[in-house]
């Protein structure tokens, strides 16, 4: 896929899930950035998985959505990136990986804003409950 196309893809599917959050992203907490982008990676690797997207692209194109969507400085991008991989393996961060997979679930969703609003929304209050 040429990347151009790609790009516009994944601009667009991460728009879409900030849009159904309906969370500003200029006010989102530390945390909040974190399920978020979690979610988004979620949703680019379906969406990556499909299209038979490479490594590199995923890479570049996720930590530009952490620094364009989410505000994050680009070295500090990287390394998340690098985390949010870690966490495609369970046994590494469960939660994390559990919030990846309801991101895959979450690009199937797009479609249905109300589906995808319903996910984002039982994720946030998961993580809240835990964190009492």
């Amino acid at each position: 896929m040429e990347a151009s196309k790609y790009f516009k893809a994944v601009n667009y599917i991460a728009d879409e899930i900030i849009r159904a959050s309906k969370m500003d992203t200029s006010k989102m907490n530390e945390q909040e950035k974190q399920i978020m982008g979690a979610f988004c990676f979620g949703a680019l690797n379906g969406y990556s998985l499909e299209n038979r997207i490479s490594t590199v692209q995923i890479q570049s194109a996720m930590i530009a959505i952490l620094v364009q969507k989410l505000q994050y400085d680009p070295s500090v991008a990287a390394e998340f990136f690098d985390f949010l991989v870690k966490c495609t393996e369970k046994d590494y961060h469960p939660t994390m990986n559990a919030i990846i997979h309801r991101g895959v679930e979450g690009y199937y969703q797009l479609e249905d804003t109300d589906k995808l609003r319903e996910n984002i929304a039982d994720i946030d209050k998961m993580v809240k409950k835990y964190n009492k």
